[in-house]
């Protein structure tokens, strides 16, 4: 019986800067899951793993964990294979768009000439072979040939397939004089004692027809002492098959008896087996050193050199596995996947959760699971009786308690990071789409400035509920109005509107004004609304995501890009209520402008400290733009940032930090802004770093501000050096003057005032140079 031991190690031990250093403007940090593992690399003395959140090794010198990221100079996400040359010294990583870094004496190379290779069909690499300084890479089209001293790709095997057609290749083995390619369609051999052997040249190459069901798909083939060994995999319901032979004949490998076999890996002369659940190994006597480990998901494994065995699971991470009874979980911190669907911000705190519906608004039925940050570290929360957890909100008043709204299984409480109490049928107004069946599908939740909290109920009669800050429970029976369609974000502007995004049907927004009386509907407004412009044509219905700004103003994302309403409240007044576009001039004569975004997809909006507005695409990445919307302030994507995906989910601004926190289809991971959420008042303004030493290069910032506040800064004598305005709460002051110069040591007054001038406040920086 295995005992399994589970070792989490801090991210205080990985390459992500400590706490203190996250402060710094314009710095990125990932929050990923190493939950997945795919493979297993042996270096010396660290034991690297590639997994679905990343990479990160084990030093087995000193027992840490160190973890890679885009931010640190990987320039991919998915890996899905790795090796390391020991006679090199180096880490290949290959990834699922066929882009490859070379890891070497600290310096990250990256190659993506596959990745940029015009060719139809499958460029995936599916394996590496390392012979001396080449590595082969088994890809979807042929074999490519890799230098690892001059970084070069030197050859392509891309049409060695038969008659000359292209083939796509498992894997490769060398063995004696041959050189071996598992396929789809076979086992190809070249001899390369051949005089001036032409291996691009499909003339040079023969399949191998002694093996039994020759033109079958062989997975994976390994040279062992002169042997090779070899999987083909098994017809529709059949079992897989391993054979041992020397190029000629063929046998049975009776060691396995199992019904899959995914993976053959060597270590000199020892044979690891990857078999559907579990691990064996066998030394060159083929007596067992591992015998029918049961691991789960296996993917890839590889002795170090003091004989103990790792192995990389797609579930439960790396596993060490030191002694026969003994499994340990050797992973970084982080969430329990990649995967995210809603996510919440609050003072230090994230919450996130996966799941929710599929894209066609059908439920996955994957079991519930909340991912909490906190304190510098993640908590994950699990439970396999619920599921498909969507969107998850943070009570304004205390950022300990949150809700999570599932696609299902209703609405679920949380306190302190425990489930408290769970809303649906027969305590609370909620409702199934199928009365008595978990279909009780919430799309999204807010907390308008009472503190009640409000959600959509799709498919139902009354799609709308409020759980009042008391615990008593409110419906709107409105299906009327919004037809039992599926409903998704909610917003509750500063007027008191609720809007609506319906998101089946004939899609479009629907508004609800409660009178500030949710117990009273005998006052209730009501309105379904097309997104008209002032020409009553329809600019889109495809409403994707809702936010009001600091000014009143609701944004709208959508399939055609930003539409706004400048106006909301007047939806029940105006007969002529229609949205506008933004355009941005060109300025170059024309008097021609621009849709704002043109017509890209706009998934998410989130308004900072600043009134500023991010901006998550489909496929674009992020946008910063004004408060105005007519300058844009950042672009990222995957191009040029760490920002982990183009396609973004859901995006969270811890407004009290200006940490932004993106959720996209490959994870978390998120920008220090500089804007945070001003006061109503000043309150405890204060500079940091104070005193300013001589080798800090970074921005002064001045904190505890109202909205817009003039900042001037004066020298002792009252010469001005410097005047910016604030953003959101803090104001920011690279060191400089007028003239571009840094200031002299000395101490200077900072002088704050809000836009009126009827409050002020003095505080002070010691220079040091």
């Amino acid at each position: 019986m295995i005992n399994l031991r589970c070792f989490i190690f801090s991210v205080l031990l990985c390459l992500f800067p400590p706490l203190f250093s996250q402060s710094t403007i314009g710095t990125w940090r990932s929050y990923l899951s190493y939950n997945q593992a795919i493979a297993i690399a042996e270096a010396d003395d660290k034991i690297f793993c590639a997994t679905s959140g990343g990479l990160f090794y084990f030093n087995i010198t000193d027992n840490s964990i160190q973890k890679f990221s885009r931010e640190d100079g990987l320039s991919d996400t998915r890996i899905t294979m790795l090796k390391y040359s020991s006679e090199n010294n180096t880490l290949i990583i290959a990834y699922a768009t066929s882009n490859i870094d070379l890891v070497k004496d600290n310096k990250i190379i990256n190659l993506n000439d596959i990745e940029r290779k015009q060719i139809l069909g499958d460029k995936t690499i599916y394996n590496i072979t390392l012979s001396g300084q080449h590595a082969y890479l088994a890809t979807g089209f042929g074999i490519i040939v890799l230098d690892l001293l001059s970084f070069e790709f030197r050859d392509t095997y891309d049409k060695i397939g038969p008659d000359g057609t292209q083939i796509k290749v498992n894997e490769v083995a060398f063995s004696g004089e041959y050189i071996y390619a598992a396929t789809d369609e076979g086992i190809l051999k070249a001899n390369l004692s051949i005089p001036n052997i032409n291996l691009p040249d499909y003339h040079f190459w023969e399949r191998i027809t002694s093996i039994p069901g020759y033109l079958g798909s062989f997975s994976s083939i390994v040279s062992r002492n002169g042997k090779i060994y070899t999987i083909r995999k098994g017809d529709a319901g059949g079992n897989d098959v391993v054979y041992r032979g020397d190029g000629l004949t063929w046998q049975i490998y009776d060691k396995f008896t199992d019904v899959k076999c995914k993976k053959l890996i060597t270590r000199g002369d020892t044979l690891i087996m990857i078999r559907q659940y579990h691990i064996d190994a066998f030394d060159i006597n083929e007596n067992k050193l591992k015998d029918n480990i049961f691991i789960g998901n296996p993917q890839s494994a590889d002795f170090d050199n003091q004989g103990i065995l790792w192995i990389a699971d797609l579930g439960k991470g790396m596993l060490r596995n030191p002694d026969e009874g003994t499994l340990e979980t050797v992973v970084p911190d982080g969430p329990a996947s990649e995967s995210v669907t809603g996510i919440s911000a609050k003072g230090g705190r994230v919450i996130a959760v996966p799941g929710g519906p599929s894209s066609v608004w059908n439920n996955q039925y994957r079991a519930a699971e909340v991912y909490r940050f906190e304190n510098n570290q993640w908590y994950n929360w699990k439970n396999s009786k619920v599921h498909d957890f969507y969107k998850v909100i943070i009570d304004p008043s205390d950022q300990e308690h949150f809700f999570i709204g599932s696609w299902g299984g209703g609405l679920f409480e949380f306190n302190e990071g425990e489930l408290i109490n769970r809303y649906q049928e027969g305590n609370s107004t909620l409702q199934s789409a199928v009365p008595g069946a978990p279909f009780i599908r919430i799309g999204g939740m807010t907390f308008d400035k009472d503190n009640n909290l409000w959600m959509t109920n799709s498919e139902v009669s009354s799609p709308i509920s409020v759980m009042k800050k008391d615990g008593n429970w409110v419906s709107f029976p409105v299906s009327t109005y919004t037809g039992y369609n599926k409903l998704g974000s909610i917003v509750a502007t500063g007027e008191g509107h609720k809007w609506i995004q319906i998101i089946s049907g004939t899609k479009g927004l629907f508004v609800l004004d409660d009178k500030g009386t949710p117990d009273e509907l005998s006052d209730d407004q009501y309105k379904k609304l097309n997104v008209i412009d002032n020409n009553n044509s329809i600019i889109t219905n495809d409403i994707l995501a809702l936010a009001e700004d600091r000014d009143g103003t609701l944004w709208l994302g959508s399939s055609k890009g930003i539409i706004l309403y400048y106006s909301p409240g007047r939806v029940f007044t105006d007969d002529d209520f229609y949205a506008q576009q933004i355009i941005i001039p060109r300025n170059d004569g024309t008097g021609t402008g621009d849709l704002l975004l043109g017509s890209e997809a706009v998934t998410a909006i989130a308004v900072d400290g600043a009134n500023r507005k991010w901006l998550g695409t489909r496929n674009a990445g992020v946008f910063l733009v004004s408060a105005d919307g007519m300058e844009q302030i950042h672009s990222f994507n995957t191009n040029n940032s760490p920002l982990l995906s183009n396609s973004i989910i859901d995006i969270a601004i811890d407004e009290e930090s200006g940490e932004v926190f993106f959720g996209t289809d490959k994870g978390i991971i998120s920008y220090k802004s500089d804007a945070i959420s001003p006061g109503d008042f000043f309150n405890d303004v204060y500079v940091y770093p104070n005193p300013v030493r001589p080798d800090y290069q970074g921005d002064i910032v001045i904190k505890g501000l109202v909205a817009e506040t003039i900042v001037k800064i004066t020298d002792i004598s009252g010469n001005l050096v410097y005047e910016t305005k604030s953003l959101g709460g803090q104001a920011l002051w690279d060191g400089m003057n007028f003239g571009g110069e840094r200031v002299r040591t000395g101490v200077y007054l900072v002088f704050c005032s809000d836009r009126e001038g009827t409050m002020a406040v003095v505080t002070k920086v010691l220079f040091i140079n």
